[in-house]
Parts: C-alpha cells; sequence; structure tokens
C-alpha cells in the first residue's frame, strides 16, 4: 500500500480529463515489457477474430441458407412443454369442468336459484292479493302478528 504525501497529491492534482475517480496519469513511469505487448496484441487479435466471425455470420448481405442448423422444430417449439402442458392439465381439467358444469352445477346451483326465483314469485303473487291500500286492513295484520307473538312467548313460558 502506498502512504499518501503531500508531493504524490502535488503530482498528480494537475488539471487535464477525469474519467475515473483516480487521478490522471501523465506519463507511464515504466515502458511495457514483451510480454505485455504480446498479451495487448493476442487480446485485440482476439477481438478482431471475433468481429469477423461475427460479420461473416450475420453482417454479409447475403441470402439466407435453405436451413439454420440451429433451426430445430424441437427448439422452435420449445421442447414442446406448452403442448405437454396442454394434454396434461390443460384438456383435463377442461373436460372436469364442463362434466361438473353439466352434471353439477346447472341442476343443482342454477335449478336452486331458479326454484327460489319461482317461490319468490309465487309468494309476491299471493301477498299482491292481499294488498288492497286499506290502512285497516294492514293494522288488523299487524295486530295479528302482535298476537300471534304474545301467545307463543306466553305458552313457552
Amino acid at each position: 500500500m502506498i502512504a499518501t504525501t503531500k508531493e504524490l497529491l502535488k503530482k498528480y492534482d494537475v488539471p487535464g480529463p477525469r474519467y475515473t475517480s483516480y487521478p490522471t496519469v501523465l506519463c507511464w513511469e515504466q515502458t511495457p515489457t514483451a510480454a505485455e505487448w504480446s498479451a495487448s496484441a493476442g487480446a485485440m487479435a482476439l477481438g478482431l477474430a471475433g468481429i469477423a466471425v461475427a460479420w461473416v455470420l450475420y453482417g454479409r448481405r447475403r441470402r439466407v441458407r435453405a436451413r439454420d442448423p440451429l433451426d430445430v422444430p424441437l427448439f422452435a417449439n420449445k421442447f414442446y412443454w406448452d403442448e405437454l402442458y396442454d394434454w396434461l392439465w390443460y384438456r383435463p381439467g377442461d373436460a372436469i369442468a364442463r362434466a361438473l358444469a353439466r352434471g353439477f352445477e346447472r341442476p343443482l346451483i342454477a335449478g336452486s336459484l331458479d326454484a327460489l326465483t319461482r317461490g319468490f314469485g309465487l309468494g309476491s303473487r299471493g301477498l299482491g292479493v292481499a294488498q288492497n291500500g286499506l290502512v285497516r286492513s294492514y293494522a288488523l295484520a299487524l295486530a295479528g302478528g302482535l298476537a300471534v307473538l304474545a301467545v307463543v312467548f306466553l305458552s313457552v313460558r
């Protein structure tokens, strides 16, 4: 670890482009060795070779080959997972849901709601006959209901 001294700070505290938080280097103190030059040249060569291969495969304006080696139906159909899921889960679930709707939901649930609706319709028609618009009839019905409740509560006691 290098200790920070005032001389070191004065050396690098000069105006210049700052692209990082590190101080700028005005000059190299060591020249690169032959191994460093060869490593840099090898890295450049590999990078340029990769660019050339990519240009040959994808960059040239040419007709697409009749068959791409990676164009395999297994890959194109995602290993047929969607079809397998469809046959294992969706189709049986759909068949069970349709059978339950036909054999359970329509006759029991919808049928009971239809019967309940018909019952309320009959009851309201019967009450419609009892409604004649006279207040004395309503007062008599209320008094009769209270009398029945009084008899029930007194007899239970």
